[in-house]
Parts: C-alpha cells; sequence; structure tokens
C-alpha cells in the first residue's frame, strides 16, 4: 500500500494526473478485499 501511496505522491510533485482508487467494501466473492488501491496514470 506504501508503494501504491508514494507513487501518487510523486506523479502529483512531478505535475502528473492520476487517480488512486480505493475499495472501500465488498459483497459476496471478490477479487481484491477492502482496502485494496490501485493508482491509475496517464500512460
Amino acid at each position: 500500500m506504501r508503494e501504491v501511496i508514494q507513487g501518487a505522491i510523486d506523479d502529483l510533485k512531478e505535475g502528473q494526473p492520476c487517480v488512486l482508487a480505493t475499495v472501500v467494501r465488498t459483497k459476496g466473492s471478490t477479487p481484491q478485499k477492502a482496502g485494496a488501491m490501485l493508482l491509475v496514470r496517464q500512460d
């Protein structure tokens, strides 16, 4: 998780657009649990 957050911080410092998505809640069978994070970059 730290790597994802640090990646977002680095992108923002460099002026690169990014989106940080976090799974808040799940129901039933899911590939990830609540708290999973995804960093989406322009490329």
